[in-house]
């Protein structure tokens, strides 16, 4: 159970979670211009087609998000405040990105136009300046630890600083790097999506009637051919699965059955096909 109560009588503790990486990239970013934003949290960012960019590992901190507001306070004639009124908001967030090597970890540290890239995907030169001014995409992936995954969008995001960079031995280089959350053109600086998988659902049936018929063999949910005998020339077409999450198709050749509906019948055999998916 998730988010829903019992006539707000119910504490659940599934709802209660800690954040944690999902499997493979945690954050991703996009340099093309007016790049697709997904729009739910189920939606793969990479495969074929893909513009979307991995920027690879995080730090044991994964990341924070800051919001400040400054507020106007209305007082009256007694010095008695009276009316608060949120005047701004600002939303800032920080990474640590581990993989400092990487071409797109570079171009989001340096900008896109200060990396050389070979034909083998790796980077021969960076010519840096100073804070990069590009606007970028990125994307937060993470998997809660009630199993649901949050996706956290922020639609333009531009960096503000660039902390320290150690380079002495043994000391992890990280680039680790703060940005201001710019709102887009529906006045939103990011957007939270979750999705919650589904357990497998059971493709089995319950029962399976054929009109009044006798099947043979005898039902059995395992069992998936059956033969039936009638004069009739039209029957009805009942299958029941085990999981009401299930779909089920029936089909008389090419004829679409309704489940529960007649299917017509021809003499001769008769082939109805009952998918459960």
């Amino acid at each position: 159970m998730y988010g829903t109560d019992d006539l707000n009588t119910t504490i659940i503790p599934n709802n209660v979670t800690t954040g944690g990486p999902v499997e493979g990239g945690c954050c991703y970013t996009n340099f093309s211009d007016n790049p697709t934003l997904p729009t739910d949290a189920s939606e793969s960012l990479v495969g074929v087609g893909s513009t979307w960019e991995n920027v690879g590992e995080l730090s044991d901190q994964g990341w924070t998000q800051s919001t400040s507001t400054s507020v106007n306070k209305f007082k009256g004639y007694h010095g008695s405040v009276l009316l608060t009124e949120v005047a701004d908001e600002e939303n800032t967030f920080k990474a640590e990105f581990l993989e400092i090597t990487r071409a797109t970890t570079d171009k989001l540290r340096y900008g896109e136009s200060r990396v050389t890239v070979d034909q083998d995907g790796f980077v021969s030169a960076i010519d840096p300046t100073t804070v990069p001014g590009h606007i970028v995409p990125l994307v937060f992936d993470e998997l809660l630890s009630n199993g649901i995954k949050q996706r956290t969008v922020f639609p333009r995001a531009k960096i503000d600083s660039i902390d320290d960079q150690a380079h002495q031995r043994g000391s992890l280089m990280v680039y680790g790097m703060t940005f201001t959350a710019l709102v887009d053109s529906n006045g939103r600086p990011y957007y939270v999506r979750r999705y919650r998988p589904r357990a497998a659902v059971d493709t089995t049936l319950n029962s399976l009637t054929v009109g009044t018929l006798p099947l043979t063999p005898s039902f059995a949910p395992s069992r998936y051919s059956y033969a039936a005998e009638t004069t009739e020339s039209s029957v009805a077409v009942t299958a029941v699965p085990n999981d009401s999450d299930a779909t089920v198709a029936i089909k008389n050749g090419s004829t679409t059955v309704t489940n529960g509906g007649s299917a017509s019948l021809s003499a001769g055999e008769n082939v109805i096909k009952v998918t459960v998916t």
